[in-house]
């Protein structure tokens, strides 16, 4: 195992094959939980605001995810790629949070947040609980969210390319689904616009 204290950030990067868990402590550090023939595949660059983590070469496939904990005061972006797999503990707060998925990555979180900017694509997938007032959302290329248990205000989603979206909203939901997309929502939201087109769906639960 490695551990390592570091400096303030608020941007997270992650790429390849990463099961990380985020810890919300108001302290700044990392630990790997690997062997120590496969601690040197990974690369962790810490800039001014943000750490990156990578892998600087083709880990064999016989190895399983690397087992990561970050621990944290408080993040504005989160960038998952590659199947890296995130999830959040105990909760997380920010005032508005970026998060970005692609390539077979997935974010698991108990979420409160004024704003989240969610982008998910190429089957990404997220899982999400909590509130946030304020919600974007972007999923294209077989993407799944679940948002169910996430209590929102104002939801404005493009749902594209045969993705799919469970949601809850109170009171604002603007929503655009194409490509055999399927969107599910609990509520009964004050103002709804819908767009559906080529074979999509939009159902309320």
């Amino acid at each position: 195992m490695m551990k390592k204290n570091c400096s303030s950030f608020q941007e997270l990067d992650i790429t390849g094959r990463f099961d990380v868990t985020v810890m919300y402590d108001n302290t700044e550090a990392y630990e790997i939980s690997a062997d120590d023939n496969i601690l040197p595949f990974v690369d962790i660059q810490p800039n001014e605001r943000s750490i990156s983590i990578s892998l600087k070469k083709k880990m064999p496939r016989s190895v399983s995810p690397i087992k990561m904990t970050i621990h944290v005061a408080s993040l504005s972006k989160i960038q998952l790629d590659y199947g890296a797999t995130l999830k959040t503990e105990p909760r997380c707060i920010a005032d508005k949070l970026d998060l970005l998925l692609s390539n077979g990555s997935s974010f698991q979180s108990n979420i409160q947040c004024q704003q989240l900017d969610l982008t998910v694509l190429s089957g990404s997938n997220v899982i999400l609980n909590g509130t946030a007032n304020i919600l974007h959302i972007i999923a294209k290329e077989s993407s799944s969210i679940n948002g169910y248990d996430l209590a929102t205000q104002n939801t404005q989603a493009q749902i594209l390319e045969a993705s799919s979206l469970n949601i809850s909203v109170e009171k604002e939901f603007s929503v655009q689904a194409t490509e055999g997309s399927m969107i599910n929502y609990r509520g009964t939201p004050t103002f709804l616009k819908k767009i559906i087109e080529g074979g999509s769906r939009i159902e309320k639960r």
